[in-house]
């Protein structure tokens, strides 16, 4: 039976990757059934039964050629930078109204150790599924901060992944030049 007041910790994943939307009539039946399958799909599965309960797993990317971009280049963004472009439009939500708040900043960011700069690393965790495939993700977070409340905190911090040792086959700390 439920207890009162509980909340489910959710686990979210994103990844990029080609995927397809198959629609399958039955027959004489007027009933449609929609499916997703395709690469993404599969390496989402996974990354989801991998990860944490509260975590957000950003899976890794490459950037590839598909759109021209303000210089003129054509390029796509890999993992890293795109989460890096999601910040900046998220400067765009300040003043809306959450939970009763406005919102002061939105930070997301991928996450890893302190360096002796002051700067942090971007830690790139390899996981592993049942049939020994593997594939490398990254943990982020999301903080809400809001006026005259406590901020929102949304994934888990990379000292928590570190405790965890069921998660990760192995980790590499990247460090973004420049």
């Amino acid at each position: 039976k439920a207890q009162h007041n509980t909340v489910p910790e959710l686990r979210a994943c994103f990844h990029v990757g080609s995927s397809y939307e198959f629609h399958q009539a039955e027959g004489l039946n007027p009933t449609l059934y929609n499916y997703i399958v395709g690469d993404v799909t599969v390496e989402m599965a996974r990354m989801i039964d991998r990860a944490l309960p509260g975590q957000i797993m950003v899976g890794e990317f490459p950037g590839e050629t598909a759109h021209v971009n303000a210089t003129g280049d054509v390029a796509r963004p890999g993992s890293i930078e795109f989460v890096e472009q999601a910040t900046h439009s998220l400067d765009q939500l300040s003043g809306l109204e959450l939970s009763g708040e406005k919102i002061e900043s939105i930070k997301c960011y991928l996450t890893g150790t302190r360096l002796r700069t002051g700067a942090f690393s971007i830690r790139r965790i390899t996981i592993s599924d049942k049939h020994g495939m593997s594939r490398n993700v990254f943990n982020a977070k999301v903080n809400i901060y809001r006026s005259h409340a406590e901020p929102i905190l949304l994934g888990i911090e990379d000292r928590r992944l570190r405790a965890d040792s069921t998660q990760a086959e192995k980790t590499a700390h990247l460090v973004k030049r420049g």
